[in-house]
């Protein structure tokens, strides 16, 4: 009977959706730089990431992974800048004019993003229509609010190929040894 009052008491909400996206084959950086561009956004798959992101609700927080990166969406930010930049459809295409400065600023060892606030004075003195988000020498952040780009550090001895090994290098499969048991 007390079981039954508890799950007659229950109610399905949740104080926020949390959406998180594993891309972990590719990578979103490589030796000289972002992988993507706007003309090239399906090289680490973030034209598909970025669907996620214009279908997700926008009181949703949006995780998205690579192998070396991690782009995290969170709070109201991101809708008020689209908001206020006469930017309000999301597509594909406009979440990736939206992403791409702050993974390039990501790149550039940038690690805090922009408030809203700063956004806004930085577009006032710097910013065109045309340009979703500037970046201003000097001034720091990357430049979209409600974006953060993390970018994962290489570390030593780790093994980051932009393509697999052939599989006729005898050097390099004679190095190796494979699991012999499960590795649960």
């Amino acid at each position: 009977a007390a079981a039954a009052a508890a799950a007659s008491s229950w109610a399905s909400s949740f104080e926020r959706e949390e959406i998180w996206v594993m891309n972990t084959e590719y990578r979103l950086f490589n030796k000289a730089g972002p992988t993507v561009s706007s003309a090239s956004a399906h090289a680490g798959r973030l034209d598909e990431m970025a669907k996620v992101v214009a279908a997700a609700p926008g009181t949703a927080a949006v995780r998205l992974f690579w192998a070396d990166a991690v782009i995290s969406i969170e709070g109201p930010d991101l809708g008020e800048w689209q908001r206020w930049v006469g930017k309000r459809a999301p597509s594909e295409q406009q979440m990736i004019l939206f992403l791409l400065p702050n993974i390039q600023a990501a790149w550039e060892g940038e690690e805090r993003t922009r408030t809203l606030k700063e956004a806004k004075q930085l577009w006032f003195s710097h910013g065109s229509w045309d340009e979703p988000a500037p970046r201003v020498e000097g001034m720091g952040g990357q430049p979209t609010p409600g974006v953060y780009v993390w970018k994962n550090p290489k570390l030593e001895g780790e093994e980051w190929w932009d393509s697999p090994p052939s599989e006729s290098d005898a050097s390099y499969w004679a190095e190796r040894t494979w699991p012999l048991r499960p590795t649960r």
